[in-house]
Formats: C-alpha cells, structure tokens, sequence
C-alpha cells in the first residue's frame, strides 16, 4: 500500500509544479509581487515566464514519468531548481523584491527536503541485464 503511494506523491510534487507553472504564466502581474519578482520590469517578466515555463515543462515530465527512475530524474531536477530558486531570493537584486523574495525563500528547505525523503523512498526498477544478474 504504502510503497504504490510514493509514486503518487512524487507525480503530486509535478502536478503542483505544472498548476504553478500554469497559473505564474496566466498571472504574471498577480503572481510576480507574491515570489518576489519585478515583473514591470522587461529582465523581471522575462524571469517570471521563464520560471514558469520550466514549471511547467518538469510537472508535465513527472506527471507523465512511466518509471521509478524517471521520477527520481524529474525529482532531483525539482530539487535543483528549488535550490537555485532559493540563492535567487536571498541574494537576488535588481528585479528581485527584497524582502518579499526573503520571505518566500523560508518556505524552501523544506520543500526540498519532502522532496528529497520523497525520492529516496523511491526503488528504481532493474533495467536490461541486471535483473539477470540476481
């Protein structure tokens, strides 16, 4: 039961990142003052659309994922972008509104450690030969 979960959390993970990604490119003047963008500034929309078309591209792969290993490769490619997005807020200047983009950047070590637990409780499934090696 509960291994059939890990799976649906890590495709939850996507699935929130896709809705995000939807909703940052629908709504960039909503959007962009709660994540700490400059979105009237041309460098600050330009960053806002691109943030969220990469939403949008990796909640599709890991919607989509059709195996553990691709859910652990869309998982660690979350984690690295909530990394970045993380040095980005903290010490991000010019089209980075400080200190609401601070603010946001709490919230994000925790995000990637759930992600993380998420994809290390995934078992990647043998590929090819080495199911014959056993």
């Amino acid at each position: 039961m509960i291994s059939k979960l890990k799976p649906i959390l890590a495709r939850l993970i996507g699935l929130v990142s896709l809705l995000l990604g939807g909703v940052v490119m629908v709504f960039p003047d909503k959007m962009g003052p709660l994540l700490g963008i400059d979105h009237k500034k041309r460098a600050g929309l330009i960053l806002l659309r691109g943030l969220a078309l990469r939403d949008l591209l990796l909640g599709l792969y890991l919607v989509r994922a059709s195996d553990q290993r691709s859910l652990k490769r869309g998982l660690s490619l979350r984690m690295l972008y909530d990394l970045t997005d993380f040095f980005m807020s903290v010490f991000g200047r010019g089209i980075i509104i400080q200190p609401t983009a601070r603010k946001v950047a709490i919230s994000i070590p925790g995000v990637v450690l759930v992600t993380y637990l998420i994809r290390r409780s995934l078992k990647e499934e043998p590929q090819g030969n080495e199911q014959f090696q056993k």
